[in-house]
């Protein structure tokens, strides 16, 4: 009995072993397909003079003469003009001191001291001398400092569960760019952006879900119901853009999109629909995942629980998560329009012309979609976990 088992425990670890091999391998292939982007295309727009631009670190030598005053609506910042003694740090000009004029306004409040690190806007025209500005603080330190605690915490509560985290998001995160860039270079190329992020989405979810649990009906269950969650949501979302007459002209970054739109093709018609989707990823996920593991448990506890059973179990556990999974997306999606709301009252605005902006419109179709994504993930997964959970014979 015992060399029985230990043959079925080797069995399993070879089959875990080869699938990683053919995950890697597929990732490996993944890599290389890059290598066929068109890259150049993300830095193949220039808006009107811009290409003279660089963006480089600089140090503050010394602050030359400091005529800053507290601004009336907050002490804690100030007012006025800086001259400064700046050593560049990177760039053409590296090693160059220069004397820039920093001007503190409410809107662009950059006060730097003696020994500070900022980030440098240094102008190089062909024709003329080149001009240096403060653009803003050298905030890399202190989000390293910030993702380094957090990647602590994860490690240290979380495990070696914790780690595959961290994997997983490292490696959405560069996926993301990546899926960008495809984007840009599928325009050039007459491709449709949806069915690109939709593949990307697909690879994500498979991805995250693989390096936090082997391959097992659990993990299938999770990554069809993730899927068909979000293919609901985004269905939904088109429902509503089209009866709100939203596309991704309407969105804030609109105008900037249209100008590049016009000279490089970008497709704008599906962004909206495109951020929707990403946005409503991990929320169904979540859910997705959580009910899946809980199903996955109950089947473990009682071997004998048949698939009406399984689903009617889900079912129950699902609705607790509707309730705080929806307070949580609309409490995020309200967060987000806080200080816009704010504005738009101060001006005035009346409730008509709150409702019938584009701004209000968007917030709303996408926090509801998303929500809706979750709630009809429930009965997905349920049914999805119902079918692939087997009863164990004991």
């Amino acid at each position: 009995m015992q060399n029985l088992l230990q043959q079925c425990r080797k069995k399993s670890h070879s089959k875990v072993l080869r699938f990683w091999v053919v995950l890697a391998a597929v990732a490996l292939l993944l890599v290389l397909a890059c290598r066929g982007y068109d890259w150049d295309a993300l830095g193949r727009y220039k808006g009107d003079n811009i290409s003279s631009l660089h963006y480089v670190r600089g140090r503050v030598v010394e602050v030359l003469r400091d005529d800053t005053k507290p601004d009336q609506l907050d002490p804690a910042r100030s007012m006025g003009t800086q001259e400064l003694r700046i050593l560049l740090l990177e760039g053409a000009n590296k090693g160059t001191e220069v004397t820039i004029a920093n001007y503190l306004t409410r809107t662009q409040n950059v006060r730097l001291r003696q020994g500070e690190t900022a980030i440098i806007c240094e102008d190089l025209p062909d024709s003329a001398d080149a001009y240096y500005t403060v653009y803003n603080y050298d905030r890399a330190p202190v989000l390293v400092l910030i993702l380094a605690v957090f990647a602590a915490a994860v490690v240290a509560i979380g495990g070696w569960k914790g780690v595959r985290t961290l994997l997983g998001l490292g490696f959405n995160d560069v996926f993301e760019v990546a899926r960008a860039a495809d984007i840009v270079s599928a325009t050039v190329r007459e491709m449709p952006s949806l069915p690109l992020t939709v593949a990307a989405l697909a690879v994500c979810t498979l991805v995250s879900l693989l390096l936090l649990n082997p391959p097992s009906p659990k993990t299938w269950a999770a990554m069809l119901s993730t899927l068909a969650g979000v293919a609901l949501a985004g269905g939904v979302f088109y429902l509503f853009s089209t009866l709100l007459h939203l596309s991704g002209m309407n969105d804030t970054n609109g105008e900037g999109l249209v100008l590049v739109a016009g000279q490089t093709g970008l497709e704008l018609h599906w962004l909206l629909l495109v951020a929707g989707l990403i946005s409503s990823l991990g929320a169904v996920m979540d859910v997705a995942l959580s009910l899946a593991s809980s199903l996955h448990e109950l089947r473990e506890a009682d071997g004998k629980m048949s698939g009406l059973q399984l689903f009617a179990a889900g079912m129950r556990i699902g609705r607790d998560m509707i309730g705080t999974m929806s307070n949580t997306l609309i409490l995020a999606f309200a967060g987000e329009a806080v200080t816009t709301l704010l504005l738009l009252m101060a001006y005035g605005w009346h409730s008509s012309q709150l409702f019938a902006s584009d701004y209000a419109a968007i917030q709303v179709a996408q926090g509801v979609a998303s929500t809706l994504g979750v709630v009809l993930g429930v009965p997905i997964t349920s049914g999805i976990c119902a079918a692939l959970y087997r009863p164990l014979k004991r």
